[in-house]
């Protein structure tokens, strides 16, 4: 009887062990399963994240093209506006002729409003002799800019100059024809004179 009972004992002792390792192997499986399964969850992800990421490079590169076409565009639109500009001041320079110069005459002659550079005699004499003191250095100012300069071609064969009946007014009720008769003056242009040359009169 006593046998009957410890085996008895032994084999319930047996069933709750084989219980318990069933439930830790089940417990274990799914651990197993979640395991395998998490890497191909990731897997996935990943490769939807990568294909998200390719689709706004891909955006991004497009703005970026569009943004350069854009600014492409831009700088043709100034560019044409600058030229249109610079037409209609040759153009204008162009109505004040006595005679009509033909138009290849703009890319070969230097044409000069000698009225418009200044509201005075001073300021207008002022203006010609240092504008056209830069031309000869080749660099610029603001009387050049009322020129048709910018059109020209290389070094201009020739000055045309726009109000030559202005010039002479303002040099005779100029103090300018007395100076040039004193002593100060003749003194102060050897120490000032600086030795220009024109490719016009070494032609």
């Amino acid at each position: 009887m006593e046998f009957q009972a410890r085996r008895l004992k032994a084999a319930l002792l047996g069933r709750g062990q084989r219980d318990r390792a069933r439930q830790e192997a089940a417990v274990l499986r799914k651990r197993v399963e979640e395991l395998t399964a998490s890497p191909t969850a990731l897997k996935q992800a990943l490769e939807e994240a990568q294909k998200r990421l390719d689709a706004l490079l891909g955006e991004l590169e497009a703005l970026k093209r569009e943004q350069g076409e854009v600014e492409a565009l831009r700088k043709e639109k100034e560019t044409l506006l600058a030229r249109a500009a610079r037409w209609e001041r040759a153009e204008r320079l162009r109505e004040r002729l006595p005679e009509p110069f033909p138009l290849e005459a703009f890319f070969r002659m230097l044409f000069v409003p000698y009225p418009d550079l200044g509201a005075t005699p001073e300021a207008r004499l002022l203006a010609l002799a240092e504008g056209y003191r830069t031309l000869l250095q080749g660099k610029a100012h603001p009387m050049l800019s009322l020129t048709n300069r910018d059109l020209l071609s290389g070094e201009p064969e020739g000055i045309v100059l726009f109000g030559v009946e202005r010039l002479l007014l303002d040099l005779a009720e100029g103090p300018l024809p007395r100076w040039l008769k004193t002593h100060a003056w003749l003194a102060e242009a050897f120490l000032t004179r600086e030795k220009l040359s024109s490719p016009r009169e070494e032609a």
